[in-house]
């Protein structure tokens, strides 16, 4: 009888060498697959590492510095009024609209203000050019003196404006 049950351990025992083989060749199958996923997420991760590269250079060649414009207008008053109020007075129209943040994005600065004419040119920031013309419209009132800002035109050179000026002055 001992023949019988050795031979049945020895089925047994047999049994459990296939399992334990069959589940090492799964695993190792997967192990293969999954080193093949692991080898394609690295290939993936290497080219967007190479788009992330290739992002912050295009953005740092976008990033350039802000071109200038040259806002010309006439402000219309009964009375003469001071470059200072004139320019305080249109920095607050901004920030009003646009935040002290906004403000600062405008770089908005009078560059050319005659009180006696009127006459006056702001430089800004290219990108916000439109957003200053808008400000200009919510100038309605300097020191309780009733205004109105008429923007003229939009230069690229303050000479180009400056000669604006003196055309605009020489018509009447």
């Amino acid at each position: 009888m001992n023949t019988g049950s050795d031979s049945g351990l020895l089925v047994v025992i047999l049994l459990l060498i296939t399992i334990s083989l069959a589940y090492s060749i799964v695993a190792y199958q997967r192990s293969r697959e999954l080193a093949k996923i692991v080898g394609r997420l690295e290939g993936l991760i290497a080219s967007s590492m190479e788009n992330v590269e290739t992002l912050a250079s295009l953005s740092k060649k976008a990033k350039k510095k802000p071109r200038k414009r040259y806002i010309v207008f006439r402000l219309l008053s009964q009375e003469p009024i001071g470059h200072g109020d004139v320019e305080n007075a249109i920095k607050t129209a901004i920030s009003r609209l646009y935040g002290d943040y906004g403000l600062s994005l405008s770089r908005m600065y009078l560059a050319i203000y005659e009180p006696s004419t009127g006459y006056g040119v702001l430089r800004v920031s290219h990108l916000w050019k439109d957003k200053v013309i808008i400000a200009l419209s919510y100038v309605r009132n300097i020191e309780d003196k009733p205004v109105l800002i008429i923007p003229i035109r939009i230069s690229g050179s303050i000479k180009r404006a400056r000669e604006v000026i003196l055309g605009k002055r020489g018509r009447g």
